[in-house]
């Protein structure tokens, strides 16, 4: 993977100061304490299962990544410090398919709505590019429609899997157009190239 920036800032259109950044062994308790700020229905939604606290083998895997295979990153609102996060978003590189990788991603509730998922996408992009990944796969429940319609929006395929899952591939990108193309164009100046060829 190509060198790029573990942490950068930005400004959403309404405003709101984020801070962005790679996840580290250190934020177990962060995590552990951020799950409260999330609604049943969403943490439903990211876990496939009904979900009030992380145990301690959850908390390992979510925050002792190597950031070659398992990159994940964190994002704090910088006018609300009460919140230990307000969005998480990783992918996994697929051994049987090195050139996949499943993504997963949750953003709090309050924070939904005003691009931040758009913005981890582009990270989740950006990372990808730079390890050599060409198809982000998202494993989502096949009634959250809403998210799937926004990841068709940026070009992803979906499919039907089984017990109301789908599949849904978006292919990871040079350059693209609309809102999530011109994200991703500033997320890979915030990481400083972070993908250069």
């Amino acid at each position: 993977m190509t060198p790029h920036a573990r942490q950068f800032r930005t400004v959403l259109r309404d405003g709101t100061r984020l801070a962005l950044r790679c996840i580290e062994p250190d934020d177990k308790q962060r995590l552990r304490d951020g799950i409260r700020h999330y609604s049943p229905q969403t943490l439903y939604r990211r876990f496939f299962a009904p979900v009030s606290e992380l145990s301690a083998e959850q908390l390992k895997f979510l925050t002792e990544v190597d950031q070659v295979d398992h990159v994940a990153w964190l994002v704090v609102d910088e006018d609300h410090p009460e919140f230990p996060g307000v969005g998480v978003a990783r992918w996994v590189r697929l051994p049987d398919e090195p050139q996949v990788a499943e993504t997963a991603l949750i953003v709090q509730d309050s924070h939904q709505g005003r691009g931040i998922g758009t913005l981890l996408f582009a990270v989740l992009n950006e990372t990808a590019r730079a390890g050599g990944v060409e198809v982000l796969r998202s494993m989502v429940l096949g009634e959250n429609n809403r998210f799937i319609a926004t990841l068709v929006s940026y070009g992803a395929r979906s499919r039907h899997e089984s017990h109301g899952l789908m599949r849904v591939d978006l292919p990871v990108y040079e350059t693209t157009g609309g809102h999530y193309g011109r994200t991703i164009v500033a997320v890979r100046e915030r990481l400083g190239g972070a993908a250069q060829d």
